[in-house]
């Protein structure tokens, strides 16, 4: 029989490291805020439409009408269609899509709070068949240096996903 040493000093010291970078990321996390956005974009056939939800957290979302309006917003406190409006007029300003080469404007339907979280709904009608989707997501690039935008598109079942930044701010997804 062969016996090969096992070093388990070095195993426990490899536990010791991945144990004492997890604290510390999660450490990191809790004093720096992660700045992002998450947008499902389907295609619903039946109906000949895509459907945008946006999910922006409503602290980040607040800083973003703040610089686009120069003024003071508390977001919770704002009614459903003046809060509604003043999203919709950013979320023109950062959000576009080109479905096969052609601009597609959406129709903004609003927005709700959950928790800390503003969800927004997004619809553009008429959407046949396509083989290729541009999306140009912005969002609060213009307040955090560190957002990330990730984009999932779904087209029959499959999902595609991307992960845009500041210096990536648009992606082109085919299917």
């Amino acid at each position: 029989m062969y016996y090969f040493p096992v070093n388990i000093s070095y195993n426990f010291q490899g536990s010791k490291n991945i144990i004492m970078v997890s604290f510390l990321m999660v450490l990191f996390t809790l004093f720096h805020p992660f700045h992002v956005s998450v947008c499902e974009i389907e295609f619903n056939e039946k109906e000949k439409r895509a459907e945008v939800t946006i999910k922006i957290f409503l602290d980040d979302m607040e800083n973003g009408l703040r610089k686009m309006t120069n003024e003071k917003i508390d977001i919770v406190k704002i009614a459903g269609r003046e809060r509604d409006s003043l999203v919709g007029a950013y979320l023109n300003q950062h959000f576009f899509l080109k479905i096969d080469q052609t601009n597609s404007k959406g129709k903004f339907l609003g927005s709700e709070i959950e928790k800390d979280a503003l969800w927004c709904y997004y619809e553009l009608d008429g959407v046949k068949k396509f083989s290729q989707i541009m999306i140009r997501n912005t969002i609060l690039y213009e307040i955090f240096d560190d957002q990330v935008n990730l984009i999932n598109v779904s087209l029959h079942g499959e999902i595609k996903s991307a992960r845009l930044n500041a210096s990536n701010p648009s992606e082109i997804i085919s299917f």
